[in-house]
């Protein structure tokens, strides 16, 4: 079994990569100009969800041009990448790459707004920002357990017993008392979301799904023709309408990545193919997949 993986936002897109892929792939020198305003926000602008999101997607579309596909495979996407995993399952037919690339931006806009709105309620100034930080605690054996999390504090990713991706606000982080031995880093977050926080970001949901329904209903896509295992619990699905129902679920819940991992065991994984762009979430998944090889696709 391969399993193919996609990165969340929390990439970013080096520009060198970028102009190389732009001289080398197909998918990226858009001789039909259907996608050339999209490359050019994207260079611009390569920390953006939409513009991971594109290039994710067009690496993928690349690589099915090019590659034998022979293996039996299953997809992994991490937060926004479930999204890419998705169209992935149905090798890039379910949206095209404009369609990916509107998902994402609309997602981000709806969680900026969320945002916004949950700190007005508290009383809470527009310049205050989340923060994503990543907490490894090698001593522990089971973090997410010895976290004693308060008022703004949230696991947005719970990777295994020894790695959370918490979010929250900078004075709550201040107050937060780590295990001994526990270290952190800080994640990219341009504009400063909770994510997976349900208590802001549950009104997204509705509108999330309403328009990620308008771009389906008339594509007559209904099953994946390789399985999704999904962010929220760890699941698997061939049916898009249930994998829709996940990506809008796991948008606004913590991500489960340490029972996706215990899918990829239970399914005998034996080989990963990570596409970019960047590597942290093919790092996160390496530690966990020590008996698969692992391939990379974008660096």
């Amino acid at each position: 079994m391969k399993l193919l993986t996609f990165p969340g936002q929390g990439s970013s897109i080096s520009l060198l990569s970028l102009e190389k892929w732009c001289k080398t792939m197909a998918t990226f020198q858009d001789k039909s100009g259907a996608i050339s305003d999209l490359l050019e926000y994207t260079k611009v602008n390569p920390s953006k969800p939409e513009s991971v999101a594109l290039c994710s997607n067009l690496l993928f579309q690349e690589w099915l041009r090019t590659k034998n596909k022979h293996d039996k495979m299953m997809v992994l996407g991490h937060s926004l990448g479930e999204l890419s995993a998705i169209n992935a399952g149905t090798e890039n037919t379910l949206f095209s790459a404009r369609d990916i690339f509107q998902i994402a931006a609309k997602r981000n806009d709806l969680m900026v707004q969320a945002t916004h709105g949950w700190l007005k309620r508290e009383g809470r100034g527009l310049d205050e920002k989340f923060k994503l930080l990543a907490v490894r605690s090698p001593r522990s054996k089971d973090l997410r357990r010895e976290l004693c999390l308060r008022n703004s504090l949230h696991i947005a990713t719970h990777v295994n017993a020894k790695i959370c991706v918490l979010t929250g606000l900078q004075q709550d982080f201040e107050a937060l008392q780590l295990p001994y031995g526990a270290r952190t880093s800080e994640l990219v977050n341009i504009d400063g979301i909770p994510f997976h926080d349900s208590r802001v970001l549950k009104e997204i949901m509705e509108p999330l799904y309403d328009y990620l329904w308008e771009k389906i209903k008339h594509s007559g896509i209904r099953s994946l023709k390789h399985q999704l295992i999904c962010n929220a619990d760890g699941s698997t699905t061939d049916l898009v309408d249930i994998a829709i129902e996940k990506y809008v679920q796991s948008s606004t819940q913590t991500v489960e990545t340490v029972e996706c991992l215990k899918k990829i065991a239970e399914l005998g994984t034996t080989s990963a193919l990570h596409f970019g762009p960047g590597p942290q979430f093919a790092n996160m998944l390496k530690r966990d997949m020590n008996k698969a090889t692992h391939e990379y696709y974008g660096e």
